[in-house]
């Protein structure tokens, strides 16, 4: 049986001295820190989904990203 291919994006968020990472609240990796990312959505570009996904999960308004 075929399988789907998933991707994803990870954001990394620098500023001088600092990296944005994040506590997660939830199993399997409760508790841990790591970079802001998800998956891509159907029909969604890289670009737009690392921009939705520092939304969802920080709540920061990204005007757009570089990569």
């Amino acid at each position: 049986m075929p399988t789907q291919t998933k991707i994803a994006v990870v954001i990394i968020l620098e500023s001088p001295g600092y990296w944005l990472m994040l506590k997660r609240n939830h199993a399997p990796n409760q508790g841990l820190y790591s970079p802001v990312g998800g998956k891509i959505e159907n029909g969604e570009s890289p670009r737009a989904a690392a921009i939705r996904e520092v939304q969802e999960e920080v709540g920061l308004q990204l005007e757009d990203v570089h990569y």
